[in-house]
């Protein structure tokens, strides 16, 4: 509506607002009786236009509803700086004089204290540079962009997940591991541990195969943290086998890798024996028996110049029905 001066008259205590020509309706204010007090505002009762002071407690002061239920209020309490939201009569939210806001909560401890759910509009919830820290799709599901430690520092300890590596310190003086607990009440588990610090030499890395293996098999280590499936040596060879010897001197011939003990057993016509190569065989266990009357001799490879028996080139078996078993460590041969 365009006001022209000569639609402005003033009668019976009145500003009426109007259409001097007549058409249309005319709109009536009262004019208040007084000038007011200072401090006081221009403001509708409902019927006629009056001064009224601006609301409030302890000098502070408030807009509010007609039956004050629903207010913001500038300092409830004398001089306590703080900003309050009133909805329903209840309070909810303030603005406290550090500064922070409180929503649920009348004494909020950080800059954004709420009490109860929150729920983001956008996407990213971001850190004090303004990059995304969280980072929502919408649908429940949450990335961590960088870096995430949880319970604990990630330098002393805590658990620090980076780009497809998890690393996890402790700062109780414990090593760090990880339990994992049945389905069943979470009643048992088992935990896997790091070694405690005195027990290292430098770090350790195990590779893991890139295969399941098959049934049977065991995983092992190349010395360098490389591991594989390996088959367990002899698990398909036969009972050791027993071989007469009638003849002199007898070598034995170097036994194939499955072959995990053999018995020779000496008769009439041997009275020398010479053992296999140790090296090579290493756990390979040879037993002689004599069955003759006179003693046998039981020879290490290449004697004088290369292998042993317990130190020395040769053995004697002097007792008829006397038996020894030779076992090779790999360099040598020794009597067990």
């Amino acid at each position: 509506m365009q006001i022209k001066p000569k639609q402005i008259k003033v009668t019976e205590n009145k500003i009426v607002i109007g259409n001097s020509s007549g058409n249309g309706s005319e709109l009536a204010y009262t004019v208040p009786s007084t000038v007011g007090t200072n401090g006081h505002v221009l403001t509708s009762n409902g019927t006629n236009v009056v001064f009224q002071a601006v609301s409030g407690g302890g000098g502070g002061s408030s807009i509010s509803d007609s039956d004050s239920d629903t207010k913001i209020q500038v300092e409830e309490s004398s001089d306590e700086d703080k900003i309050r939201f009133d909805t329903a009569g209840s309070e909810r939210m303030i603005i406290t004089d550090e500064g922070k806001i409180g929503i649920g909560t009348s004494s909020p401890s950080h800059a954004l204290d709420v009490s109860g759910d929150v729920r983001v509009r956008g996407n990213d919830i971001r850190d004090n540079s303004g990059n995304p820290a969280i980072t929502m799709d919408g649908s429940a599901n949450v990335t961590i962009p960088n870096n995430l430690i949880v319970d604990g520092d990630g330098s002393t300890g805590g658990i620090t997940i980076t780009d497809g590596s998890i690393a996890m310190r402790t700062g109780t003086g414990s090593v760090a591991k990880i339990d994992m607990y049945c389905e069943v009440n979470n009643a048992h588990k088992i935990s896997l541990k790091a070694p405690a610090h005195s027990a290292f030499s430098g770090n350790i890395d195990f590779v893991l195969p890139p295969t399941e293996g098959s049934n049977g098999q065991y995983l092992k280590t190349d010395g360098s943290g490389n591991t594989s499936w390996g088959t367990v040596s002899g698990s398909s060879a036969s009972r050791p086998s027993v071989t007469e010897i009638t003849s002199t001197p007898y070598t034995i011939s170097n036994p194939g890798s499955s072959t995990l003990e053999d018995i020779y057993v000496c008769d009439s016509g041997a009275s020398v024996v010479n053992l296999p190569t140790a090296v090579g065989n290493e756990g390979l266990k040879v037993q002689v028996k004599n069955r003759i009357s006179s003693a046998i001799t039981v020879n290490a490879p290449n004697p004088g110049t290369q292998q042993t028996i317990d130190g020395s080139n040769s053995i004697s078996i002097a007792s008829q029905y006397e038996s020894l078993t030779f076992v090779s460590d790999n360099s040598n041969w020794n009597i067990i």
